[in-house]
C-alpha cells in the first residue's frame, strides 16, 4: 500500500504542461552532459543507510526497489522512443539522420548516470518530509533531463532543422523538442495510470483531447493514417447532425492524403491551440483566424460540458481504449471515435439553448473558412 500511496501523488502533475521545476533543478545540465566525470566517485546506489533524509529506511528501500527501477526503465525507453520519432517522423535527410544518431549514441548512457547520481544528491542533501514530494521532484527532473538531452542532441544539426514550418514561426528543431517533451509527459502519466491503476483525475474535457492528440503524435504512420482517414468517414455518417459543406469535407479528405509530417504538424497545431496561451505570437498570420475560432470552440465546451460521474467513467474507459489502440491491441479506433462523438452529441443536447446556438455559430464559421 505504501508504494501505491507514493506513486499516487506523483501523478498529480497536469497532462497539459510540465510542472514548474523546483529550485534545486537549477543546475548546469549542459555541462553535465558534456562531462559527467565528477559523478564517478559518488556512493553506489545501494548505499542508502547514511543518507541525511527524513524518509524512513523502509520508504527509501521501496523507492529503490519499486518506483526507481520503473522510472529508470520507462525514461530510458522514452529517450530511445524520442530518437526513433525524430528519425522517422520529420522527413529529414540522410545526413541529418546520421548526425542525430551519432548525437544520441554519444550520451545514451549519460542519462542513467546523471539521473542516478542526482537521486543520490537529492537524498543526501535535501530533507523530504514525505516520499510523495520526493517523487514529484525526481520525476520532474527525469522528464526535464530527457528534454534537455533531446535539445542538446539537435543543437548542432543543420539543414531542415533550421527552417520554420507553415504551422508556427519556431525552427523545426525547437518544434521537435516541444513535441517530444509532450509525448514524454503523456506516456509517463499514462504508464503510471495503467500499470498501477492510479490515474490523474481530469477536470476539463480538453484534458481528454490533449491526451488523445499526444498519443497520435507518437503512433506509427499506419495508425496515424488510419485515424486521419476516419474523419471524412464520420462526417459522411453523421452529416445530418454535424453540419459541414463541400469545402470542409474536401479539406478533411486532403488531410488524409497529405504526408505524415504534415499530419503530425496538424495534430500538434490543435494541441497548441488548446494548451498554449501565447500561440497567437508564434502562428503565421493566415492561421490566426483558425486559432481564434478554435479557442472559442474549446472555451465553450469547457464551460458547458458536464463532467459528471457517469461521463467521467465513460470518458476514462474511452481513454483506455484509445491508448490500447496505440499499443496495437485488438481495438477498432472507429468504434472508439463513434463513442466519443456520441458522448459529445448527447452532452450538447442538455446544454442551455444559448450555448447550443453559440456552438453551432462557431462551428459554421470554422467550416466555411
Amino acid at each position: 500500500m505504501l508504494v501505491l500511496r507514493i506513486i499516487s501523488l506523483f501523478t498529480i502533475s497536469s497532462s497539459c504542461a510540465m510542472r514548474k521545476l523546483p529550485i534545486f533543478h537549477d543546475i548546469q545540465l549542459n555541462k553535465m552532459l558534456i562531462n559527467n566525470s565528477s559523478f564517478t566517485n559518488k556512493k553506489p546506489m545501494n548505499d542508502i543507510d547514511n543518507y541525511n533524509s527524513t524518509l524512513t529506511a523502509h520508504e527509501t528501500k521501496i523507492l529503490y526497489k519499486t518506483f526507481i527501477p520503473f522510472l529508470l526503465n520507462t525514461s530510458t525507453w522514452l529517450l530511445q522512443n524520442a530518437q526513433n520519432n525524430i528519425i522517422k517522423n520529420y522527413d529529414l535527410s540522410t545526413r541529418e539522420i546520421k548526425d542525430i544518431e551519432l548525437a544520441f549514441a554519444a550520451n545514451k548512457y549519460q542519462y542513467q548516470i546523471i539521473l542516478k547520481n542526482n537521486l543520490q544528491s537529492m537524498m543526501k542533501n535535501i530533507k523530504y518530509n514525505s516520499p510523495e514530494v520526493f517523487l514529484l521532484d525526481f520525476t520532474d527532473f527525469s522528464n526535464y533531463l530527457i528534454q534537455t538531452i533531446i535539445q542538446n542532441n539537435l543543437h548542432n544539426v543543420k539543414g531542415k532543422l533550421l527552417i520554420s514550418s507553415k504551422w508556427n514561426k519556431h525552427l523545426l528543431k525547437y518544434t521537435i523538442v516541444r513535441q517530444q517533451a509532450k509525448i514524454v509527459m503523456n506516456i509517463m502519466e499514462v504508464s503510471i495510470c495503467h500499470k498501477f491503476s492510479i490515474c490523474v483525475p481530469k477536470s476539463e474535457y480538453s484534458e481528454y483531447m490533449v491526451e488523445w492528440l499526444r498519443h497520435l503524435m507518437n503512433v506509427g504512420d499506419v495508425k496515424l493514417k488510419e485515424f486521419i482517414n476516419m474523419i471524412p468517414q464520420m462526417l459522411d455518417k453523421h452529416m445530418h447532425t454535424i453540419k459541414t459543406n463541400v469545402k470542409f469535407h474536401q479539406k478533411s479528405k486532403d488531410l488524409g492524403k497529405a504526408d505524415f509530417a504534415y499530419q503530425r504538424s496538424f495534430i500538434d497545431f490543435i494541441d497548441e491551440v488548446i494548451t498554449e496561451q501565447d500561440i497567437m505570437k508564434v502562428v503565421p498570420h493566415q492561421l490566426k483566424k483558425y486559432v481564434i475560432l478554435l479557442k472559442k470552440l474549446f472555451i465553450l465546451i469547457e464551460q458547458n460540458y458536464d463532467l459528471n460521474t457517469e461521463n467521467v467513467k465513460e470518458m476514462d474507459d474511452l481513454n483506455k481504449k484509445f491508448w490500447l489502440w496505440t499499443e496495437s491491441e485488438n481495438i477498432e479506433i472507429v468504434e472508439v471515435l463513434e463513442k466519443i462523438l456520441e458522448n459529445m452529441l448527447r452532452n450538447v443536447q442538455i446544454w442551455p439553448k444559448d450555448a447550443q446556438s453559440k456552438l453551432e455559430n462557431i462551428w459554421l464559421k470554422i467550416v466555411i473558412l
